[in-house]
């Protein structure tokens, strides 16, 4: 049995999904559950704003025959069974300026890979943005995944103040309503991956707004978006999901209890963590966090991040400098297949231990608990396991490291 002061991977993960059937008891009482029924309402999320591109990495065959200046764009689109990184699918669409009060636009519509003359689409006019225009389209339904309705916005003119970028809407989703401590609640399933299913898979989740106000904001770290595979801290509860229906008719929630949510929540600055063991991609155990003695520093990485490869190269004479006696490490990976954890550690070989979770940036729990947003975030515990200091880069968190560990002066 584990240490009553530690947790593994495991039981986060347990914590966290539970049974897919039946909710958890505890003394022998159900926990209580809420099922929330969805209904499709017309709503503009914005989930993307990009510049237009003068050309495209992997560029199609386009129309030849329309003159004027061009710029292109991809609107996320995936296939059910894709993988939820995959941008194989993704649509492509190109923007004619020139010759007209308002640019062509043409898209990918039929998803052969190709923009052809006949897939051109007219814009409108924003009447309360007179610079930009729009166009709702109806992408999917083609048997392989369902239909879904997006409002692309394009600058009307190149170089305006607010730079050549378009966005992208969902213009209808899945809408519950839920009085929650005596407060209205909006909840809204997102298709974070874009392939017209609701489900587990990485990008998906929940967008809740509490204000009453419609405010929805699909940005994972703004504070109203949820994965369906961690805690949802709301008011005075925490939930955690125990279904999604794929069609996103409706969701099962259960209320957690209040000793098992508090080993799930995000460490502030100063308070201590819990020890969790980890495997190491290998079968072997890897412990991170609690009381150690010494100063531990947790380096998150993704091996897609080209970033984290230098970073990995920058903090290896660090932690030879100041010495293992001092200072350990463990690299947390954010990666989800154990192949792409496997194929980085065997690359780059790091001198410190790694620890394979399997899920991915805000889905990871092991993230999610030290405050990490993602590759390349540094996480800086005391010998206590209190949290210390985080940064975004090494160079963030030299001046702390160079501060408790003084490099001797040179005569």
């Amino acid at each position: 049995m584990r240490s009553p002061q530690g947790i593994s991977v495991a039981l986060l993960v347990l914590l966290l999904t539970g049974s897919a059937h039946a909710p958890a008891d505890t003394g022998g009482a159900a926990l209580e559950t809420k099922r929330l029924e969805f209904a499709p309402e017309v709503l503009n999320i914005e989930f993307v704003r990009r510049p237009l591109l003068l050309n495209l990495k992997e560029e199609p065959q386009v129309c030849a025959d329309l003159p004027g200046e061009r710029r292109y764009g991809q609107i996320p689109f995936r296939l059910p069974e894709e993988d939820a990184l995959s941008t194989e699918h993704f649509l492509s669409f190109m923007v004619i300026y020139g010759g007209k009060p308002l640019p062509s636009l043409l898209v990918d519509l039929n998803q052969d890979g190709a923009i052809a003359c006949d897939e051109s689409v007219d814009l409108v006019q924003n009447p309360t943005d007179r610079g930009r225009a729009f166009r709702t389209l109806v992408l999917g339904g083609k048997g392989i995944r369902p239909e879904g309705r997006y409002r692309l916005s394009l600058p009307a003119v190149l170089g305006s103040p607010e730079g050549d970028l378009f966005g992208l809407d969902l213009v209808d989703a899945p809408v519950a309503r839920w009085t929650l401590d005596g407060h209205p609640s909006m909840w809204v399933l997102f298709d974070g991956n874009h392939d017209g299913v609701y489900d587990r898979k990485f990008g998906d989740g929940i967008l809740v707004d509490t204000s009453g106000l419609g405010r929805l904001n699909a940005d994972p770290y703004a504070g109203g978006f949820f994965s369906y595979n961690l805690p949802l801290r709301l008011g005075s509860a925490t939930y955690r999901v125990l279904d999604v229906d794929p069609q996103g008719r409706h969701l099962t929630l259960a209320r957690m209890p209040e000793g098992d949510a508090a080993k799930l929540r995000p460490l502030g600055p100063g308070e201590a963590s819990d020890t969790i063991d980890c495997a190491d991609g290998g079968g072997g155990a890897i412990r991170l966090g609690g009381a150690t003695g010494r100063y531990q520093l947790l380096d998150f990485w993704f091996s897609r991040c080209g970033s984290c490869e230098r970073e990995l190269k920058a903090l290896a004479p660090v932690i030879e400098r100041i010495g293992p006696e001092r200072l350990t490490a463990v690299g947390v990976s954010l990666d989800a297949t154990r192949s792409a954890f496997r194929a980085f550690v065997e690359a780059h070989q790091p001198g410190w231990p790694q620890c394979f979770v399997g899920s991915t940036f805000w889905d990871n729990p092991v993230a999610a608990r030290f405050g990490a947003t993602g590759p390349s975030d540094l996480i800086l515990l005391d010998p206590d396991g209190r949290v210390m200091a985080r940064a975004h880069s090494l160079d963030g968190l030299l001046p702390k490291l160079d501060e408790l560990f003084p490099q001797p002066r040179v005569r």
